[in-house]
């Protein structure tokens, strides 16, 4: 199951890639992009998609990373925590005590 869910995902890669490429030879025209007053040079379509699209890309990242860092942190914590109190539960043995009883033995009665 985890090799078919691999390609599919890197199946969708792949058409989202080419899709990529066929949307930049089929929109390389030359815009300007004017906002509030600003106005860039003449850059193609595509060069324009693609910053907009990295850009979204990093401001994803910044804005789910303290989350998952503080939730990295949590587990770990936890994890620990876990270990901690498996080990407080489960009773101690001792290699001198294997094979050994509570029940006294009775001693054996000289001849």
């Amino acid at each position: 199951m985890k090799f078919a869910k691999r390609v599919f995902h890197v199946l969708v890669a792949v058409l989202a890639a080419t899709a990529g490429v066929f949307f930049a030879i089929g929109n390389w025209d030359p815009v300007i992009i004017s906002f509030l007053g600003w106005s860039t040079g003449t850059m193609p379509l595509a060069f324009w998609v693609g910053i907009v699209f990295v850009s979204g890309i990093l401001i994803g990242i910044t804005v789910v990373s303290p989350r998952l860092i503080r939730m990295s942190v949590a587990r770990t914590r936890l994890e620990k925590e876990l270990g901690r109190r498996e080990s407080e539960s489960q009773p101690e043995t001792h290699s001198s005590d294997i094979g050994q009883s509570s029940v006294p033995m009775p001693k054996s009665i000289p001849p």
